[in-house]
């Protein structure tokens, strides 16, 4: 977990965004946390982009 992450962010409304095939999609949220990629379950589904654990790659 990079700590140093939250450093950066203040409090407030955050837009979040991605690409849905073809188009820009987002939403906005009140509150920021990660989560270390080995503590999500196998079957997590992003809550943005809606795709499975799988096709994510440890950084």
């Amino acid at each position: 977990m990079n700590i140093n992450a939250f450093n950066n962010l203040s409090y407030g409304v955050y837009i979040i965004t991605t690409w849905d095939e073809e188009r820009p999609t987002g939403c906005t949220a009140n509150c920021a946390m990660q989560i270390p990629f080995e503590d999500r379950p196998d079957d997590y589904i992003c809550p943005i982009c809606k795709q499975p654990k799988s096709v994510f790659k440890k950084q």
